[in-house]
């Protein structure tokens, strides 16, 4: 029989308790090395839906602009017509002699007006519409440029879920 020394902690008994602590020591340390690394994963896995998230209200978000910006278009054309129209119809009047008959379309029925009357209701429709296009231009840029910045912003968000997953698929 082998004989225990002080060194030896309470013989046999001790070396098993010494042995038994330090495997329950790595375990601890290997439970909470992978407690940290889930809470990282959870962490950017958090981060990622939240980022998924706000990405697709942007997209919404761009989406609406672009159904605005298209609706403004649409507006714009209609208005374009119109002043087109309503040019021919000024220089039709100009051509007349001042004793020339005109009629206006009101309902069903034509109505006589007078020719200077004709004149200045037609150039006040082309100032209105003329207005009316400075101010949708000025809509459409506005729009425009809000929606080359949510484009700005989703390439940003992208990049950003990008790197996420990168740092996800690594762990």
């Amino acid at each position: 029989m082998r004989e225990w020394s002080e060194y030896d902690w309470a013989g046999p008994l001790g070396l098993r308790k010494r042995k038994r602590k330090k495997k329950e020591e790595k375990q601890e340390g290997a439970q909470v090395a992978l407690r940290n690394t889930n809470s990282s994963n959870a962490m950017s896995s958090s981060n990622l839906r939240d980022a998924q998230r706000e990405l697709e209200n942007k997209a919404n978000d761009l989406s609406k602009l672009q159904k605005e910006i298209a609706k403004n278009h649409q507006m714009r054309k209609k208005y374009t017509v119109q002043l087109g129209e309503n040019e021919l119809v000024l220089k039709e009047l100009d051509l007349l002699k001042d004793d020339a008959n005109v009629y206006k379309l009101i309902g069903p029925v034509l109505v006589k007006q007078d020719l200077a009357e004709a004149n200045a209701n037609v150039r006040k429709r082309i100032e209105y519409i003329s207005a009316e296009l400075k101010r949708l231009d000025a809509t459409v840029q506005d729009l425009e440029e809000k929606q080359n910045s949510k484009k700005d912003t989703i390439v940003k968000l992208q990049q950003r879920i990008q790197s996420l997953q990168a740092g996800k698929g690594k762990a």
